[in-house]
């Protein structure tokens, strides 16, 4: 009989290292994926994309003293992507408001499979189909080389660049 005892309790002490073992392998485990998106996060801000309208700066007094110093460049809409790193998988749109009605919006869209940071690309839409005093948005929708999704908008009056902003969504599953 004392050896089943002696037995049991080597046993349970067996089992209490095991559940010990376990529990540090969950929490190292748990380190390691935060030291992963650590890392993720750390390679996205050396790579991280930034796609917007072409813009130059703008030399009129009227521009200047209205607060605005920039305009779209170009005969043709260009897209150029200011960042670190590629856009993958660009997508981009224009919403006219005014253009067809007070409360319709013209939409002109399209699709660029990989853009290089540093480079640019026309688009189809003539500067002057754009005229006018017609307020428009230009937003672009891309992925990075992590496949993080950005969404960059690019707010016009007329000709003139009154905004823009930039914002990482957030993985979906």
């Amino acid at each position: 009989m004392g050896t089943n005892v002696a037995q049991n309790i080597i046993l349970l002490a067996g089992l209490a290292v095991q559940i010990v073992a376990v529990i540090f392998l969950v929490r190292y485990v748990r380190a390691t994926k935060g030291i992963e998106k650590a890392s993720n996060e750390q390679s996205e801000g050396l790579s991280k994309p930034v796609v917007t309208v072409r813009l130059e700066p703008v030399h009129t007094d009227e521009a200047i003293l209205a607060g605005l110093s920039c305009q779209m460049a170009g005969d043709q809409m260009e897209l150029a992507n200011i960042g670190t790193g590629p856009a993958l998988k660009l997508s981009w749109r224009i919403k006219e408001r005014g253009h067809s009605g007070p409360n319709r919006e013209a939409v002109h869209e399209g699709f660029v499979p990989y853009l290089p940071s540093g480079h640019k690309i026309a688009t189809p839409i003539m500067r002057g189909y754009l005229t006018g005093d017609d307020s428009f948005s230009v937003e672009c929708t891309y992925r990075s080389i992590s496949d993080a999704e950005y969404v960059s908008q690019t707010e016009f009056e007329g000709m003139m660049a009154t905004g823009f902003s930039v914002e990482r969504r957030a993985k979906v599953g």
